[in-house]
């Protein structure tokens, strides 16, 4: 029998949400079930302070092979998590950058990396219709990322046009080479949310190269502006962690910038995993 799979491919994920709020509107339980096939323990751990927490997965079943992406399940959940918090912030009318520091109240070192990414993308300056920011946090490999995204949307088209990232890895000990780590693991979720996509169709993936499977190009990149804490913690991952926080920040903007609420990163059909930008047609 031919083998039709000889690759393997970023997992397919679905996250569901439930929360409850106080009379201040911040939540005080929080249920998150989520399908997974790699590593369920890796990543769902949010930071926030919500007294009453339920986290659980259910095992999918598919003949795809999958394979490690950069920063692996991290990637998926800090999607997950920071939209939906991002999302009950607004329901209730609070700035999410106000509505996470309160959550991370017991996490302070976490609020120090929020609060400095706020300040260094002057997150309180308004911008033009059309335009938005949008914020996350996500730690992953011990390493603590937080991320401002600006974008504009023209006729429906999304343009990222700087990234605000903040970074405690514990100390720095190559700066120079930290920021480059971070700035490539930017530029590699951006692709993948704006971009990137696998289709399936009668068993076979139709990609076949870089002119049907498209990156971002060197043209295309947003400003990407990088600033480190060094904090003295234990060392923490480089190469990874800049990836997570950059899907959530971008979709966050996009609410932002034209009231459209993007809950998909690859959203299913009967063909293909399509990336979040195809949700605002």
């Amino acid at each position: 029998m031919k083998k039709i799979f000889d690759k393997f491919y970023r997992q397919a994920n679905l996250s569901r949400f439930k929360a409850g709020l106080n009379e201040k509107g911040f939540p005080n339980y929080w249920i998150n079930q989520f399908h997974d096939k790699h590593e369920p323990e890796e990543a769902p751990h949010i930071p926030y302070d919500i007294p009453s927490q339920r986290i659980h997965f259910t095992d999918s079943d598919t003949h795809i092979p999958f394979g490690p992406w950069r920063s692996v399940d991290h990637s998926h959940h800090a999607f997950f998590t920071e939209c939906f918090i991002d999302e009950i912030a607004h329901k209730n009318s609070i700035d999410p950058y106000r509505f996470r520091f309160d959550l991370l109240s017991k996490k302070p070192r976490l609020q120090k990396v929020l609060k400095l990414v706020a300040e260094k993308s002057n997150w309180i300056k308004q911008l033009p219709e059309g335009q938005g920011r949008g914020s996350s946090i996500h730690q992953s490999f011990n390493t603590i990322v937080a991320q401002v995204a600006e974008v504009e949307v023209i006729d429906k088209k999304v343009k990222v046009k700087k990234i605000t990232c903040v970074v405690d890895a514990g100390t720095a000990i190559k700066p120079d080479g930290l920021i480059a780590q971070m700035e490539g693991g930017i530029i590699y979720g951006l692709t993948a949310a704006l971009y990137s996509e696998i289709t399936i169709e009668n068993g076979a993936v139709q990609q076949g190269n870089f002119d049907s499977y498209p990156i971002l190009r060197m043209s295309e990149s947003p400003e990407i502006k990088v600033h480190i804490i060094n904090s003295g913690k234990s060392l923490g991952g480089r190469g990874e962690p800049g990836t997570p926080p950059v899907a959530a920040a971008v979709a966050n903007a996009v609410y932002v910038a034209i009231g459209v609420r993007l809950r998909t990163y690859k959203a299913n059909n009967d063909k293909c995993h399509t990336n979040l930008v195809t949700k605002l047609y």
